[in-house]
């Protein structure tokens, strides 16, 4: 079961700033980073895989292992998670969306099987909650009908803290454009910096997440 652990703002080392971008300033950013995704998209293929799925596992690891990515507030309470996990949309039969969602795991595979099974299992649905919602989540869009150079999201309540990850068209210079929207209370630039840094690593060296095969049709996604 998942967890959700409360801290003190009175100890913690980041109480002082939280209050400061929380509280007065209530400040959220967007920032975009072209990140090289050759390497995963050949490897991919190679094994044959969808490279969707992946993208969702490769973001969800990247928000897992930084915590500041894992807080949130309940019921006016600060405090983290040990674990969050994706909703992503995909566009269904009357071109609206439709949010999915994933429990995380650190096994790709296992991530990826239960990807298959859910998108078999919602395929026929038009509506946008096909099911309950995790409250302990990272938002992740991946649609590849647009190369995009910039973009950003805002959200207007300042106590929301989930954050947004967006990944455009796959180009001819082999990058991803990858947009990471967040709230600056629970979030910095260094924080940031560490999740395109983690990406970035994933998408460089595939074969150190990814050791299986699968025959699925050819891959069409991005």
């Amino acid at each position: 079961m998942d967890t959700f652990e409360q801290i003190d703002l009175a100890t913690w080392e980041r109480g002082e700033e939280y209050r400061l971008f929380a509280e007065r300033l209530q400040t959220t950013f967007s920032m975009t980073k072209h990140i090289p995704a050759a390497n995963t998209v050949t490897y991919l293929k190679e094994h044959g895989l969808k490279l969707v799925p992946a993208l969702l596992w490769i973001v969800s690891d990247a928000f897992n292992r930084c915590e500041n990515f894992r807080l949130a507030l309940r019921g006016g309470v600060l405090g983290r998670w040990d674990i969050i996990h994706p909703i992503f949309p995909t566009l269904n039969a009357d071109k609206n969306l439709t949010l999915h969602s994933l429990r995380y795991t650190e096994n790709f595979e296992s991530f990826y099987d239960a990807y298959r099974k859910e998108q078999e299992e919602t395929k026929d649905t038009c509506r946008l909650f096909p099911y309950p919602m995790p409250e302990n989540a990272c938002m992740v869009s991946v649609f590849p009908f647009v190369h995009f150079e910039g973009s950003s999201m805002h959200f207007h309540d300042p106590t929301y803290y989930t954050p947004f990850f967006a990944i455009g068209k796959y180009d001819g210079e082999k990058k991803l454009p990858c947009m990471l929207a967040g709230n600056h209370a629970v979030a910095d630039g260094w924080h940031v910096s560490e999740v395109f840094r983690i990406i970035g690593e994933r998408l460089d060296r595939p074969a150190e997440w990814c050791d299986f095969y699968r025959t699925e049709t050819k891959n069409k996604e991005i």
